[in-house]
């Protein structure tokens, strides 16, 4: 624990004990070094208990870090008392309960506030937009935060990163999130309840780095003005709403792209080719919406790309382009029932993509036989292949698949006996 002893330096200005195995609670005679204590970092450890009281009396603080910990109860409703000198009020990561203190609001020297990954619950303080001239950084996700999002975060001129995902928020963003448009690099709203369109305010974010609007109720059509953006964008978010229309043309131009995902809406016509001239992809989800048209090859110029999901899908009829193999980055292909026919390329198993450990091919109209090639593709932890027209026999060798945690083969009209090997497999479920 931490010895009350220390409450007798008070000549102290800087006590730092961050990232140890410090247990018990916070002493309660903290309070007593509130004249000329000036940065406490206590975060990364074990404490329990409460926030003290006392912390309230360190009107000296610039720094209040106590993130990472096992505390408990509410945030004390002194806090704002350290309005004077407190930039950072770090609380994160903790068990702490009850609502987001008013006090907060008198923090007017505040640059960074963050009180994501505890159980708070309530509304977002509506003076929070006392805090606009200050406050760079405001992080409440990963709580049980109700209501709506106050148009008073429009005031928050100064903010870079916006982060109230997986709450309970709902209502619509507000169309006045466009006044951050100066500084804000990162928006998160993700895993919500928010409903409405998305307004063509984000649109103005012209320094947006991160745009998380997924796993919300959100409607309409992706606005056509997210061209905007193009410059900055790295992320956009979308999937797990109900988002109609196609995806415009204007997406193509977001060259800084690593992230695009649109999985699980309403979204319907073609992919658009142009897709494979945003050579910075990393990420493409676009499975569980109503697309038509032609696979989408361009996704075959993005060298760099680790995961590509396009399951159900109603593109034409076609093969599984043999083009995928030109990836060797890949790790994860989902292109279950996507209207594929024909054989399972070789070339997807083996040393053309080392690093591939998730693969779906199911429900689709493959045949022929399982390529002895998967017996090369030794990262694979999971497969699916159920549900095709696959033949054949298990290739004896997928025993040497020794990483294998999940194989689905269920409807398929395989034959044979079952390996030998499929049975010493260490994680197979």
């Amino acid at each position: 624990p931490i010895p009350e002893g220390v409450c007798s330096l008070t000549a102290l200005t800087y006590l730092r004990l961050y990232s140890n195995k410090l247990e018990g609670g916070i002493p309660q005679c903290i309070g007593d070094l509130g004249r000329t204590l000036g940065y406490l970092n206590l975060g990364i450890n074990q404490l329990a208990g409460t926030v003290p009281e006392g912390v309230c009396s360190l009107t000296a603080l610039t720094l209040l870090g106590l993130f990472s910990n096992h505390l408990v109860g509410g945030i004390p409703a002194c806090i704002g008392n350290l309005s004077a000198k407190l930039t950072t009020l770090g609380l994160q990561s903790n068990r702490l309960t009850g609502t987001i203190p008013v006090g907060v609001c008198s923090l007017t020297a505040i640059t960074h506030l963050a009180l994501y990954s505890n159980h708070l619950f309530g509304g977002i303080p509506l003076c929070i937009g006392d805090l606009g001239r200050t406050l760079v950084k405001l992080a409440f996700g990963t709580n049980r935060l109700t209501g709506t999002i106050p148009e008073a975060v429009c005031s928050l001129v100064a903010i870079e990163f916006l982060g109230l995902g997986s709450n309970n928020l709902e209502g619509g963003i507000p169309p006045c999130i466009g006044e951050l448009g100066a500084k804000l690099t990162s928006l998160g709203l993700s895993i919500n309840r928010l409903t409405g369109t998305i307004p063509a305010g984000v649109c103005s974010l012209t320094v947006l780095s991160y745009l998380a609007l997924g796993s919300n109720d959100l409607f309409g059509g992706i606005p056509m003005c997210v061209g905007n953006l193009s410059r900055t964008l790295a992320q956009l978010s979308l999937d797990n709403n109900r988002l109609t229309g196609t995806i415009p043309a204007v997406v193509c131009s977001l060259t800084a792209l690593t992230t695009l995902e649109l999985g699980s809406n309403d979204l319907e016509g073609g992919v658009p080719p142009c897709i494979g001239d945003l050579s910075h992809l990393t990420t493409v989800t676009l499975g569980g919406n109503r697309f038509t048209g032609t696979f989408p090859e361009g996704v075959c110029r993005l060298t760099g790309l680790l995961a590509l999901t396009l399951q159900d899908s109603v593109f034409t009829p076609g093969p599984i382009p043999e083009c995928l193999c030109s990836l060797p980055q890949l790790e994860h292909v989902d292109i279950s029932n996507s209207t594929r026919t024909g054989r399972l390329p070789p070339c997807l198993f083996g040393h053309q993509l080392p690093n591939l450990y998730n693969f779906s091919a199911s429900r689709n109209n493959v045949n022929g036989s399982i390529p002895m090639s998967v017996c090369r593709a030794t990262p694979l932890m999971y497969l699916d292949l159920g549900s095709t027209g696959l033949t054949g026999a298990i290739p004896d060798c997928i025993g040497q698949l020794v990483n294998l945690t999940s194989l689905r083969l269920i409807g398929v009209a395989l034959s044979g006996p079952l390996p030998r090997g499929l049975f010493e497999l260490p994680g197979l479920e």
